[in-house]
């Protein structure tokens, strides 16, 4: 027809990314064609309902149907654009090896439109649509404070699309049709829909050939997959990104449309038995908000009949008043990262555990539930957190569920081996994407296998991995992961003593039992570490003192060949600190770090990455420079660093005034002070101190007073409490007295003619981190307990 736009041919995009990702993507654009019809969309927000029945994980769904046939290890849909003409909604699926191939893809796309066919014909269920409002409500009912920045960015955003009144609920809240169309009615716009109307307008635009397909995927894998003639390899003009563009068969998109959702097993989601519905308060909230500054309680110790061996620790909440729950149980074991090979069997354990139960845990992550598995050095962490109605069901079907679990096993579309070999192209392609980190990454991790164990190479890891088989895991899964014994356990929230004990017998009746099997097996225990620990966890070496130049300096290459970067991450080791050291070291790292990136980013140019700070862990805290260059080398990048340190007390600490020094305190102890505003917030710092042992739940006061004594000091109106300029002094200036620096640098290719530059005078040249870490002393030996400073 005369005017009519000419046809678009049909393409495929494959691209390559930097990392080891395995995706494909299907995106429609989905114009506005009114302005009543805009409106609607943006209040009653079908949207919404199409990327939540698209990436649901329940039986019949195209997550379910894909992953049974090993075509799909996850998928997403979500709306990935929204502008003034037009949104665009985008569904992704991470791919198996078998769904990369032609085929696989194809039938992915099958299912999907299959499924779109499915949506269009039965249209949006009541229920559907009554618990997409009712969670909704929920979440906004009791919705958390988001980051002050993240909040204002949204903000501006509402103000652009929604009236006044509306500015903060609009883009969260579901409209209601009557009200939508009494908007459209006042503003004279007509066209007037209902939710279920918009949800079937847009889901009968996505169209196979309204929509756009990329693959994405190494050059290797997409090499061997077959392209039409004409595919030449591209690269876009920025980022020099590879890509090219195939055809597709207009005879296989055409039929995509004409697909039988039923024949293909699909179905629309069951309706949701994990739905909140007693959202009573079980204590009587505060009588009054908290202050900044003023202790609060933390939890107790409950010893009571029905605790049994674990070391639990309960608070009632009174503060955030949410009908809500955190619960957290860990197991002590160090099996889980006792050597590289358990270290790829827990990954495998915890994926394959998540993958059996997901279709049946799905509608409780929908209903505000969550649960997880995590194997890490300091055993089994078992934890569930969300409304606390049907957390405990969800509990016992989780518990049960992970009691019971010894591996994948055989169903109607996959055999145990084909998971198996699912799971592990999952684990492989993890651990492979290590090596594109950014090199200041590698250099950490070189300097954390000289100062921490458990800790191995990643390519002793990879190395493992290749060699375990199906057998080897369901050992593991079996009787080897519950080598160990009742760890610590918190329980926070909307509960009271009786529900506590409800939770331990969940663990007990379960979990005990496979613990105590184990333990009378006879097995070897795997429980690796030094002999002063009472429980598992990593521990740190004590770098020794080096009063001069630069310390331990490591050297490595560069792990990925096409790296353009090179790295020094430069640390100063602070052994088991105080208060006053913690607090002296955060004002230094305040003080520090804006014309540390002023020098060595902005005025000398040596690298877009630069970066100073602090970093905290369990037995020390360390002072951390960083530089990563394209131009410069990791001995250049190095002495530029130590330059800049050695002018840093004459140039930076002695011109501050007393005033600005206690400025600097109040900004950083008044952060310490604030209030948690999340139950998260609150519990995650319980668990901390529970982990540890130590117990100080308002430590954060007890830091903000200590930041206040070391600036007065430093001021010089103390004389008791020594200040910045003498930790400085002691920590990092030459010939400090608890100076413990190290360096680790990554050459790239290009660098690596540098590699053989001597060290300087007062430095150790160290080519193996492993050997050096035997002879180094364990960080608890050398001090047991935090030393006073004086």
């Amino acid at each position: 027809a005369a005017g009519a736009r000419p046809a678009v041919p049909l393409v495929e995009y494959q691209v390559v990314p930097a990392s080891g990702l395995r995706r494909a993507s299907v995106t429609w654009p989905l114009p506005y064609k009114s302005e009543a019809q805009k409106a609607l969309r943006i209040m009653l927000k079908p949207d919404y309902y199409i990327t939540w029945l698209l990436g649901h994980e329940g039986p019949g769904t195209p997550t379910y149907v894909l992953k049974r046939e090993g075509l799909i290890n996850a998928l997403g849909a979500e709306v990935n654009e929204e502008c003034e003409d037009f949104q665009s909604i985008g569904f992704t699926v991470d791919l198996t090896e078998e769904g990369l191939k032609p085929e696989g893809r194809r039938r992915i796309l099958e299912v999907l439109f299959a499924y779109l066919t499915l949506m269009r014909r039965d249209g949006l269920p009541a229920y559907i649509e009554q618990e997409c409002r009712t969670l909704n409500d929920l979440n906004w009912r009791y919705l958390e404070r988001s980051d002050t920045v993240g909040y204002t960015s949204a903000l501006a955003g509402n103000m652009q699309k929604f009236a006044t009144g509306e500015w903060i609920s609009g883009s969260l809240k579901l409209g209601a049709d009557a009200q939508a169309q009494k908007v459209l009615r006042d503003a004279g716009l007509g066209g007037a829909q209902s939710t279920r109307e918009l949800v079937d307008t847009l889901a009968r635009a996505m169209t196979p050939t309204n929509a756009l397909f990329t693959t994405i995927a190494s050059e290797d894998e997409l090499r061997r997959t077959p392209a039409s003639q004409g595919a030449a390899w591209d690269a876009e003009p920025i980022y020099k990104t590879k890509f090219r563009k195939v055809p597709l068969d207009p005879s296989f998109v055409a039929g995509l449309d004409k697909l039988d959702p039923d024949a293909l097993g699909l179905q629309l989601p069951d309706p949701n038995p994990y739905l909140p519905g007693d959202l009573k308060l079980k204590a009587q909230p505060e009588p009054k908000p908290r202050r900044p500054g003023v202790p609060v309680p933390g939890p107790e110790r409950l010893a009571a009949d029905g605790v049994g061996d674990w070391d639990l620790y309960f608070k009632t909440d009174r503060t955030f008043k949410r009908p809500r729950a955190q619960v957290v149980f860990n197991i002590a074991s160090g099996v889980p990262e006792a050597s590289p090979r358990n270290i790829v069997l827990s990954k495998l354990f915890e994926y394959l555990f998540e993958s059996e139960i997901a279709a049946k845990s799905y509608p409780a992550l929908l209903g505000g539930i969550g649960a997880g598995v995590d194997l890490n050095a300091r055993g089994v962490k078992v934890s569930f957190s969300g409304y606390n109605d049907k957390l405990l069901d969800y509990a016992r079907f989780y518990v049960g569920s992970l009691a019971a679990f010894t591996g994948p096993t055989d169903d109607a579309f996959e055999t145990a081996q084909e998971k198996f070999d699912k799971a592990m192209d999952v684990v492989l392609r993890e651990l492979r994407s290590w090596k594109t980190q950014q090199p200041y990454l590698h250099a950490a991790y070189e300097l954390g296998m000289a100062t921490e164990e458990p800790k191995f190479y990643m390519k002793d890891v990879q190395a493992a991995a290749q060699k375990l088989t199906l057998r080897e895991l369901r050992e593991f899964a079996a009787t080897q992961v519950w080598d160990g014994k009742p760890g610590r356990a918190l329980l926070q929230g909307n509960l009271v003593d009786g529900d506590a004990l409800e939770y331990a017998a969940v663990l007990n009746a379960e979990l005990i039992p496979k613990l105590e099997a184990r333990a009378g097996s006879g097995a070897p225990s795997a429980r690796p570490g030094p002999e002063f620990l009472d429980e598992p966890r990593r521990v740190q070496r004590l770098l020794p003192l080096s009063p001069r130049g630069q310390g331990v300096v490591l050297r490595t290459r560069e792990p990925n060949p096409e790296s353009e970067n090179s790295a020094a991450y430069v640390t100063f080791q602070l052994p088991r600190p105080d208060d006053r050291q913690r607090a002296a070291l955060e004002l230094l790292c305040s003080v520090l770090e804006e014309p540390f990136y002023d020098d060595l980013r902005t005025r000398q140019q040596l690298g877009y990455l630069t970066f100073s700070g602090g970093k905290r862990q369990e037995r020390s805290s360390a002072l951390v420079f960083i530089v990563q260059s394209k131009d410069r080398d990791p001995v250049y990048l190095t002495e530029r660093i130590f330059d800049f340190l050695g002018a840093a007390r004459r140039d930076i600490l002695e011109g501050i005034s007393a005033e600005r020094w206690v400025e600097f305190a109040e900004s950083l102890a008044q952060k310490k002070l604030e209030v948690d505003q999340r139950l998260s917030g609150e519990v995650g710092r319980h668990w901390t101190e529970i982990q540890t042992g130590e117990l100080r739940w308002n430590r954060r006061l007890a830091e903000a007073v200590a930041l206040q004594q070391v600036a007065t000091a430093t001021a010089g109106a103390d004389g008791k409490t020594p200040g910045v300029l003498a930790f400085f002094d002691e920590v990092v200036g030459l010939n400090g007295g608890r100076r413990r620096a190290a360096v680790s640098q990554v050459f790239c290719r290009r660098h690596e003619g540098a590699m053989g530059a001597p060290a300087p005078p007062g430095s150790t040249l160290v080519k193996d981190a492993v050997a050096l870490k035997a002879t180094l002393d364990y960080v608890d030996e050398a001090y047991p307990k935090p030393e006073a400073w004086v």
